[in-house]
């Protein structure tokens, strides 16, 4: 397992970087002999560059790696593609995009993805709810049904415990979560998790498995440094209005009527093929000997919208992300009986856990 982890990092660099390498040294482009091909080297050896560097700003997010592995091989391959090898050049970014995904793929489950996705709430129900376990915080989406659904996040800093266990005899019970959503669960395995004044039942279909990975993950989330100033806290008046700018965020028309959920990622699919063409184009025509005519403004419009786009998904995402930390309002008392030997709701059981089990959630 040590050693499926160790080639993790290997196999994604050997995929966004070793992959677009050999390729230009395979056509001989890193020894560039005339002004067409210098050029095309430096779009090339940017693209790889940029790519590098986001992985490994996101290196704790490892699912996103196959996406880096794909930016640059697909740089390489389109240059390498028009005068050398042709169509067999597009291999290329699907070795580097295998070679980035198998590494995550076969590592430990608590570490393999940087946002661990899990179906969670009623099948039935509208508005299907799935649970994202990240490396500092829960994240409860949902991802369905009407629009402007706030997820919400609990820390996991602040966890107290995470007990598995169901619900006794045929009843349905209903727990609410913040925000007004009401979760139905039967006899199905339940997920209680305990962070802060925030308590939440989850319907899930492995919840021990998935309790190991919240302790773990728990156990190595940042704690706030004592010398970090608190982050000051929100008003009433603030709460109402940033749920209500998240909310419109993740809000947009249905066809035929109605309102649906939507993501914010939307700017960034626009903003990366923007900014590949318009790089793209502009590093060929120069390389050409176009000059700086009104085209090159033309193309430099496409790295601009590209800009704007990415700065706005920033913007926006970072807001967000205050919105999903703050799901409660201000002051709000505990959400129920936090206490581990007290059920929040009638008819609770607790699984029973072996010692490894109990020394994790004490932990």
């Amino acid at each position: 397992m040590a050693l499926r982890r160790g080639l993790a990092i290997p196999l994604a660099l050997l995929g966004i970087v070793g992959v677009p390498v050999a390729l230009l040294l395979s056509v001989g482009l890193l020894q560039p002999e005339t002004g067409l091909e210098r050029h095309r080297l430096v779009f090339c050896a940017g693209w790889i560059a940029l790519s590098a560097a986001v992985w490994l700003r996101t290196l704790r997010r490892p699912r996103y790696g196959p996406v880096w592995a794909l930016m640059s091989g697909l740089a390489t391959a389109s240059v390498v593609g028009v005068d050398a090898l042709g169509l067999p050049a597009l291999l290329a970014p699907l070795v580097g995009v295998l070679l980035t995904w198998a590494g995550p793929a076969g590592a430990h489950p608590a570490n393999r993805d940087g946002s661990r996705r899990v179906q969670a709430g009623d099948p039935a129900a509208l508005g299907q709810l799935h649970l994202l376990v990240q490396h500092e915080r829960i994240v409860l989406k949902q991802s369905a049904g009407a629009g402007g659904a706030v997820p919400q996040a609990l820390p996991l800093a602040e966890l107290a415990f995470a007990q598995p266990g169901q619900f006794a005899g045929n009843q349905v019970h209903w727990w609410p979560l913040p925000g007004s959503l009401w979760t139905r669960m039967g006899t199905r395995p339940v997920l209680r998790l305990v962070a802060g004044p925030q308590q939440w039942l989850v319907p899930v279909p492995a919840p021990r498995e998935l309790a190991a990975i919240i302790r773990e993950r728990a156990a190595a989330a940042p704690r706030p440094e004592a010398s970090a100033p608190a982050p000051v806290p929100l008003t009433l008046t603030q709460w109402y209005d940033l749920q209500a700018w998240a909310a419109r965020q993740l809000t947009t028309s249905r066809r035929g009527g109605g309102l649906k959920q939507r993501t914010v990622g939307f700017r960034l699919v626009v903003a990366l093929p923007a900014a590949f063409l318009g790089t793209g184009l502009l590093t060929e025509w120069i390389a050409r000997g176009g000059g700086w005519g009104s085209i090159v403004v033309m193309f430099g419009a496409y790295l601009a919208v590209s800009a704007a786009l990415v700065t706005d998904w920033a913007r926006v995402r970072g807001r967000l992300r205050v919105a999903e930390n703050n799901a409660l309002p201000p002051g709000s008392p505990d959400w129920g009986d936090v206490r581990p030997d007290h059920a929040p709701l009638a008819g609770w059981q607790p699984w029973w856990e072996g010692p490894e089990q109990a020394r994790a959630r004490t932990r």
